[in-house]
This record gives structure tokens, C-alpha cells and sequence, in this order.
């Protein structure tokens, strides 16, 4: 998905029930329970993600893959919050190889 392209309202029907588990997953996690408008309104793509964080594309989505990252897969694209790029931002990330687990 380009930055420049917006999804269509056909679009957004079609993905209706992945973004409603979206929801519940989101307002699990808080005391305000988000409207599909609301969190329609908040999606960003991996691309406005990558400008924003400074990470690749490619490294966003597989964040994305892994839940590290909350976010949502409509077709082959990827959508996600500016709030959950921003949590994954705060953590203390320790680059390198991982230890070996016994």
C-alpha cells in the first residue's frame, strides 16, 4: 500500500470482522472502549509507521508478525496505531545475538 492510497469503504466492510477482534483486543487493554470509527480513523499504514519510527518497512511487518507490534492484516497490508508503534519505541530493545537458551 502506497502512503498516498486509502482503503475504500468496500475495503474496510469486507475486513469488518478482523478489525472488530482488533478492537477487543485493543480496549482489553484499556478503560475506554474504542468505536470501529475511532480505531478506523487512528489505523496507520506500515509505510507512515516506517516514516515515523524510523524503522524499515520490512522490519515493521515482521513486529507485526511476531505481536510485538499490535496491528491488523487486511488482504497483505498491514495496519497498525501510532500509539502501538510509539509502546514498541519505549522499550528498552537490546540489539544483538540473543543467548543461547539451555
Amino acid at each position: 500500500m502506497k502512503a498516498s492510497q486509502v482503503l475504500s469503504i468496500e475495503q474496510l466492510s469486507k475486513c469488518h470482522n478482523l478489525l472488530q477482534l482488533y478492537i477487543t483486543t485493543v480496549s482489553k487493554r484499556t478503560t475506554k472502549r474504542a468505536s470501529l470509527g475511532d480505531l478506523t480513523s487512528k489505523l496507520i499504514s506500515v509505510m507512515e509507521a516506517s516514516k515515523m519510527s524510523g524503522l524499515t518497512t520490512g522490519h515493521l511487518r515482521k513486529l507485526l508478525r511476531e505481536g510485538q507490534i499490535e496491528g491488523v492484516k487486511i488482504g497483505r497490508n498491514w495496519l497498525t496505531t501510532e500509539e502501538a508503534v510509539q509502546e514498541y519505541l519505549k522499550q528498552e530493545i537490546k540489539p544483538g545475538p540473543k543467548p543461547k537458551q539451555k
